[in-house]
C-alpha cells in the first residue's frame, strides 16, 4: 500500500490528522452490479462505493473502493483528498478469511502491523436472539434480530508487529458511520489505523454476497 506525500491544506495528511482525536467513517454510498466477468457459475457481482472520512463537517479524504468480482473477493480501493491527489491505493485480487490473521508493512519499512478479527463477533449476539426468539415470537423477534446483524460493528485487533505500539480496535460498521478512535496514537499511528480501517472497508463490502449470485441494480447503504 503506498502512501505519497500528498497535500490536505498545505499540510501533509499524516500532519493533518496529527491533532485529531477521532475521524468518522461515514456510512458509505454503494451500487451493486452484475460483473461481466465469470466466477464458474454465471456473472459475477460487482460492487463500487465512496465513503466521506471526515473530522466534524470537514471531509478530510474520500475513499472509493470496488469489486468486479466479489465471488472471488477482488478488492481495489483508493484514499483522495479533496484536492484530488491520491494517498494510498489498496488491491487484493485473491480471496481472504477474514477470520485468519493477516499482516501488512509501511511502505516506508519502518514497522508492520497485525491484524486479527475476534471469532465472536458483536454481530454473534443477534444471531444467539434470533434463534432464541423464532419460537416464542412466532418469528418476529428473530426477524428483527436478524436485521441488526448488518448494523453492529465489525471488530479488528490491531497490533505492531514489534509490540512497541499499542492499538485501540477497530470497530466498522456496514450500515451506519463508523467512528475511528485513536488514544494517544502519534500521528503515524493514526495514519496506520486509519488504513487499517480501509482495508476493513474493503473487506466487509467486497466480500461475496451471501447468496454468491449476482445481483442487479443499486442503493445506498
Amino acid at each position: 500500500m503506498a502512501i505519497p506525500g500528498a497535500l490536505v491544506m498545505g499540510q501533509s495528511f499524516e500532519d493533518a490528522i496529527a491533532k485529531l482525536q477521532s475521524v468518522t467513517f461515514e456510512s458509505p454510498e454503494t451500487t451493486d452490479y452484475e460483473s461481466n466477468q465469470s466466477h464458474g457459475f454465471g456473472r459475477a457481482a460487482g460492487i463500487r462505493g465512496t465513503m466521506h472520512i471526515k473530522d466534524g463537517s470537514q471531509t478530510l479524504a474520500t475513499l472509493t473502493f470496488s469489486s468486479n468480482n466479489r465471488q472471488m473477493s477482488h478488492a481495489t480501493g483508493q484514499l483522495v483528498l479533496p484536492s484530488g491527489a491520491t494517498v494510498a491505493e489498496a488491491t487484493r485480487e485473491t480471496r481472504s478469511s477474514i477470520g485468519s490473521k493477516f499482516t501488512f508493512q509501511r511502505y516506508d519499512q519502518s514497522g508492520g502491523l497485525q491484524l486479527s478479527a475476534p471469532f465472536c463477533q458483536p454481530s454473534c449476539k443477534w444471531v444467539v436472539c434470533a434463534f432464541a426468539c423464532f419460537i416464542p415470537t412466532v418469528g418476529l423477534g428473530a426477524c428483527y434480530a436478524l436485521s441488526q446483524i448488518s448494523k453492529t460493528p465489525h471488530v479488528i485487533n490491531v497490533n505492531s508487529m514489534d509490540g512497541s505500539t499499542g492499538y485501540p480496535a477497530l470497530e466498522i460498521r456496514k450500515k451506519g458511520d463508523s467512528v475511528i478512535s485513536f488514544g494517544s496514537l502519534d500521528s503515524q499511528g493514526k495514519l496506520d489505523l486509519i488504513l487499517t480501517a480501509i482495508c476493513t472497508v474493503l473487506e466487509i463490502h467486497c466480500a461475496p454476497p451471501p447468496n454468491h449470485n449476482a445481483g442487479g441494480g443499486g442503493g445506498g447503504m
